[in-house]
């Protein structure tokens, strides 16, 4: 078993009188208000760790303090403790109220204080053994209290005076229940005594009463709980090393106990085992009972202390003591206050929290050991909600800060402006986002593990850290972002062709520089219908639909090209579809050559004149007149049509055109067996290309396998015939080829 405090406590501290050995635990109720089972809070402890109190499960260490002593400066998170409600500060035990009505303890044992069946100390929460549905918690120098929701007191650790209210003096390892206690709405554990606030407004007392600490006008002690006297209408107490505290409805204060160093507020420096009224103090909102001072919180957040003075503890600048109240100075907005054995806590509407005094051991948390009589910052304590003073540590609990797990993308530009969606936990509330030393230009909390934030001008490789209720995320290599140089912009030099139709689609070639992973190209204010990245210095992109002139301009990694007159592209009406109204003649023999002349509109730049999709050679006299010479063609009736910039003219009865009846010229062979079988290449015109259009006769019987390749060569088999001469004549659309001897002629033999 750990020796107990007292001897280990190094008798040379300057501050400690001989009767201050004695361990002192404040048990300020800190059961917040604003506290939700909803939000995972945890505790946070600083000053001495020699009997691992501050919960780490580092004994000696993190540090080392004024005479050699284990100690944290700074606050550190006890470990693996969440969901607390609630902390309370014994002289070298803590207690932590969880969201589950349980309570967790750790630190020294020797009494059993911790309350989980042993006498063994522990530098990690331990649960408290047999304890549910607890409400408030509150530790004095070897005992702990509970209060449970039924409105009933458990008590456990040492009772040498009493303090567990049991009837008996007998330590205890559990949780025992402290006799005929109903009704309780509040508790607080002093070094020997402990307090209780009825619902009805009266209180009571139990413990050690050698100064008159129990109110009840006597310096006995008492194992049952006692009415203090002359007390109603209470609202808070607290109780001291050796003395206690009431606060009243109508915001006075009443004191009764020790009082050789003015602990009582009342002018006087002699006990009182009876309340009597602190000095002319009015408008008090909260109570601190300390070692040999006392505290008070005014309605207006600011505070006056009184008692004894030697390290600073009144706040006043000076160490001075006072029996009266003094105003502490420095410190405003205050909420909530705590008071340790040489040491004063103020938790302010921000959540951070003050501290003065004595600080060997660090119990201030503003990483020195050096004592303050005016308020000093603990560092690092952000968020907090409810704040605890022992005899030489502090205990808090709040939201933990948020951790930051990833950023993607990992790098952007030195330019900021770069989208980083940054995951991890904690980020509810979130109040800032910063790239190293930077602070995001906006930022979204999407949810409690994700934030979008956009990226301040940087350079080099930083970390992204988030603040919250709890403070800031510790930085890590999960959180780093790189700054690279920025991706140029694209710049246009030139574009062809500089002008397009009104209704879009021209190919355009864009010429210039950066284009390599562009984005997307615009006419204007219109996106290209279409675009292709040829290389880095040439795109070919198909205009939208547009009106008037504009800049061509391209977007890519590194921005959107400024705009020039070289980028300029000019919507033009387009050209009118040319229309065909007359032809003259209307007809032509099948061997084209006819010179046809072409009425209508639309001709100017006509690049195409077709017969039934035969193209022709044509001049364009001008916008209504074409001069065309037919191209051999297929008997029948074609259309003839003009292709132009703003496209082909429509068909009509009135650009027709008819290629007159086919003739036979020549046969390749002019004579072949009367059994037929015979092939022969016909020559001619008029014919219709491939094997259908076009039938043949000799004589009057058809020929067979007939296929043309041209409107001018056919190929066939001769049919069987009689001997003698006959005419191959054609037929193509119900015209046929008028005899044409010799040329046509083939014999049989």
């Amino acid at each position: 078993m750990s020796p107990s405090p007292q001897a280990i406590r190094p008798a040379a501290r300057p501050h400690v009188m001989l009767a201050a050995l004695v361990a002192l635990a404040v048990a300020l109720l800190s059961l917040a208000g604003t506290a939700s089972a909803a939000v995972s809070y945890r505790a946070l402890a600083w000053g001495s760790n020699e009997t691992g109190q501050l919960g780490q499960g580092t004994s000696p260490g993190p540090e080392t303090c004024v005479f050699g002593e284990a100690c944290s400066t700074t606050p550190v998170p006890v470990t693996e403790l969440t969901g607390v409600v609630a902390v309370a500060a014994g002289a070298f035990h803590d207690l932590a109220l969880l969201s589950n009505g349980t309570v967790m303890a750790w630190g020294y044992n020797g009494s059993g204080q911790l309350g989980n069946g042993s006498q063994v100390e522990s530098g990690v929460p331990v649960q408290v053994s047999g304890l549910a549905n607890v409400t408030a918690i509150a530790a004095g120098h070897e005992f702990s209290l509970a209060l449970l929701a039924n409105g009933t007191v458990m008590a456990w650790g040492e009772n040498s005076a009493g303090q567990l209210g049991d009837g008996t003096h007998l330590n205890s390892l559990v949780p025992v229940p402290v006799g005929g206690l109903s009704g309780v709405k509040s508790i607080s554990a002093g070094t020997f005594h402990a307090l209780a606030l009825l619902g009805s407004g009266s209180v009571m007392a139990w413990g050690a009463g050698g100064s008159g600490q129990l109110g009840d006008g006597s310096t006995a002690a008492s194992s049952v709980p006692v009415a203090v006297s002359k007390v109603s209408g209470a609202t808070a107490v607290s109780a001291g090393q050796a003395h206690s505290l009431a606060l009243l409805s109508g915001g006075t204060v009443d004191a009764w106990g020790a009082n050789g160093s003015g602990q009582l507020g009342n002018g006087k420096l002699h006990n009182s085992n009876v309340p009597v009224a602190v000095h002319k103090l009015t408008g008090v909102s909260a109570v601190a009972a300390g070692g040999h001072d006392s505290i008070a919180l005014k309605t207006g957040g600011t505070a006056v202390a009184w008692g004894e003075n030697a390290d600073g503890q009144l706040g006043t600048g000076t160490t001075v003591s006072s029996s009266v109240p003094v105003a502490v100075g420095g410190a405003s907005g205050i909420t909530a206050i705590a008071a340790g054995y040489f040491h004063t806590l103020a938790l302010t509407a921000g959540g951070t929290v003050l501290g003065w005094g004595y600080n060997s051991d660090g119990q201030l948390g503003n990483t020195t050991t050096a004592s303050s009589s005016t308020p000093v910052a603990v560092s690092g304590a952000h968020g907090i909600i409810a704040i605890a003073a022992s005899q030489y540590g502090s205990l808090a609990y709040g939201p933990p800060p948020p951790t930051v797990t990833g950023v993607a993308p990992p790098s952007g530009t030195t330019l900021g402006g770069t989208s980083v969606t940054i995951t991890g936990t904690g980020f509810a509330g979130a109040s800032a986002v910063s790239f190293g030393a930077s602070t995001a230009t906006s930022f979204k909390v999407n949810s409690e593990t994700s934030i979008t934030a956009v990226s301040p001008a940087g350079t080099g490789t930083v970390d992204v850290t988030v603040t919250g209720a709890g403070g800031t995320s510790a930085a890590g290599a999960a959180d780093q972002f790189s700054y690279v140089n920025p991706t140029p912009p694209p710049v246009v030099t030139a574009i062809s062709p500089p002008s397009g139709t009104t209704a879009g689609g021209t190919s355009v070639m864009i010429t210039g520089s950066a284009f390599a992973g562009a984005t997307a190209v615009s006419f204007g204010t219109g996106a290209a219908a279409s675009f292709t990245v040829n290389s880095e210095t040439s795109i070919t992109a198909v205009s939208p639909p547009g009106t008037g002139t504009v800049d061509v301009t391209v977007t890519g990694p590194g921005g959107t090209s400024s705009t020039s007159t070289a980028d300029r592209f000019t919507f033009v009406a387009p050209p009118p579809v040319p229309a065909v109204t007359k032809v003259t003649p209307v007809k032509g023999p099948a061997a084209g050559g006819t010179s046809v002349t072409i009425a209508g509109s639309g001709f100017t730049g006509a690049t195409a004149v077709s017969f039934g999709g035969r193209a022709a050679s044509s001049t364009v006299s001008s916008d209504t007149a074409i001069t065309a010479v037919s191209p051999p063609g297929t008997t029948g009736t074609v259309d003839i049509t003009v292709t132009g910039p703003g496209g082909t003219s429509a068909t009509s009865s009135k650009d027709q055109f008819t290629y007159l009846a086919p003739t036979v010229t020549a046969l390749s062979v002019s004579s072949g067996p009367v059994a037929g079988g015979t092939s022969v290449t016909v020559t001619g015109t008029g014919f219709a290309e491939g094997s259908s259009g076009t039938s043949f006769v000799f004589g009057t019987t058809p020929a067979t396998s007939v296929s043309c390749s041209a409107t001018t060569t056919c190929t066939l088999l001769a049919p069987a015939h009689k001997a003698g001469v006959v005419d191959v004549r054609a037929t193509v659309a119900a015209l046929s080829s008028p005899k044409n001897p010799p040329g046509d002629q083939f014999t049989y033999f």
